[in-house]
């Protein structure tokens, strides 16, 4: 008899649910929202915008950098303990801020401890599991999850703005600290698990009840290690690809609502992109991993790329609302939530699933530049010419360069195992 297996509905559903949990707390009181921060902690604090932005860009430097031992742990101990310090270091970190009075303060409590605590609950520990238990739907799945990030930034933008008018922001974050805990760390316990075989199951889609959901060619890849797989030319087209992206999907994220300001747009309306984005978003991460699941890889990212170009051109020279919500809000939200979805897809298919984490890990901090650098871009150009619209022209022509490049790498096909170690 399988154990988790009621109602027919193969365990590795709940494992999917659990991960978009962590996602939408992740996101929702983090890279989403924290926007709502810098304003008021510059009124308290006297700082600047470049101050509190680098505190943020700390955040996901640090959290890029302890990304490998996460792979690394959840490759060979499982997600317990990494997400339930990961829940438990966010929530300190968004507690103790209300209490932060200097600068240097500020920057250990939620860059530095905030950093680590991100990383536990990163998608150096998500998506790996999502490799190890789908075969067959992994796109779906992988698009579930993903649909987290902007979830978390719908659901939770109303009640920090709510927390917001009817107190301060320090008591607000206050508030926010106890949601990773209360929520993720009963997930942590009961729910997850490391892989199938740990509860006497398959991954689905390799059981002979759900072989009807897996295609012909979905185990026809190579299992690399990660010194296989860092000895492959698409892992560098990857790597580089990936930061591509992530400099333009980061960047015009953190800066999307000044630079509809500076565009002559209300406070409301720039604010009302937030949902339209999000939206769109989950949107894009749905359908395009429906699209994944039948349709070229290569052709799907580039698709995308293509897309977020053309919807940041339109959103940095818009003169109407529907303009602005158009171009950010629907095209680049439908690109972006597609490319972030993508990602873990498409290293999958390159590489397989059985040491995604530890590969994974090692990825993300080589695309911590772009996480860092992308923010910091647009705040430079904004102080050297205080206009946003040469920083967006520069993250179209990234948008497409990282498509072309993400595009080589899906062509590039690894070696298999056996004819790289023929050749060491």
């Amino acid at each position: 008899m399988q154990i988790g297996k009621p109602a027919h509905l193969h365990y590795a559903w709940y494992i999917a649910w659990a991960c978009l949990a962590v996602s939408c707390i992740r996101a929702g009181i983090g890279f989403q929202t924290l926007g709502f921060i810098i304003n008021p902690a510059r009124e308290d604090f006297g700082w600047s915008n470049t101050q509190i932005t680098g505190v943020i860009a700390i955040r996901e430097l640090v959290a890029g950098m302890a990304a490998p031992l996460v792979g690394w742990w959840v490759d060979r101990r499982g997600p317990r303990v990494v997400m339930v310090a990961g829940a438990i270091l966010v929530g300190l970190s968004l507690s103790m801020i209300s209490i932060a009075q200097t600068f240097l303060q500020f920057t250990l409590i939620l860059g530095v401890v905030g950093g680590i605590g991100v990383a536990g609950l990163s998608n150096a520990m998500v998506f790996p599991l999502i490799a190890k238990w789908f075969s067959a739907q992994r796109g779906r799945a992988t698009g579930l999850v993903s649909s987290g990030a902007n979830l978390g930034g719908i659901l939770l933008s109303p009640l920090i703005i709510w927390l917001l008018s009817v107190s301060n922001w320090r008591t607000s974050w206050f508030i926010l600290g106890f949601l990773p805990i209360i929520i993720l760390v009963p997930l942590a316990i009961f729910v997850l698990r490391r892989e199938p075989a740990d509860m006497g199951l398959m991954p689905f889609g390799d059981d002979q009840e759900d072989a009807s959901a897996l295609p012909q060619e979905a185990d026809a890849r190579p299992e690399l290690t990660l010194t296989q797989a860092m000895r492959s030319p698409s892992f560098w087209l990857l790597v580089v690809g990936w930061n591509l992206s992530d400099f333009v999907l980061k960047g015009a994220l953190l800066h999307k609502i000044p630079a509809a300001e500076s565009l002559g747009f209300s406070t409301a309306q720039a604010g009302s992109i937030v949902l339209t984005y999000g939206a769109f978003a989950i949107l894009g991460k749905l359908l395009t991993g429906l699209i994944a699941d039948h349709f070229s890889t290569r052709l799907v990212i580039l698709g995308l790329s293509v897309l977020q170009a053309a919807g940041l051109i339109m959103f940095i020279g818009a003169d109407s609302i529907w303009k602005m919500q158009l171009g950010y809000g629907a095209l680049s939200g439908l690109s972006a939530g597609g490319l972030i979805m993508m990602m873990p897809f498409l290293l999958a298919s390159l590489f397989g699933r059985k040491s995604q984490g530890i590969i994974m890990g090692v990825i993300t901090p080589m695309v911590v530049i772009s996480g860092v650098g992308g923010p910091m871009l647009a705040a430079l150009l904004f102080d050297m010419t205080g206009s946003y619209i040469f920083a967006f022209e520069i993250y179209a022509v990234i948008a497409i360069l990282g498509g072309v490049v993400l595009w080589a790498a899906s062509i590039v096909r690894p070696a298999e195992p056996r004819q790289i170690a023929a050749n060491l």
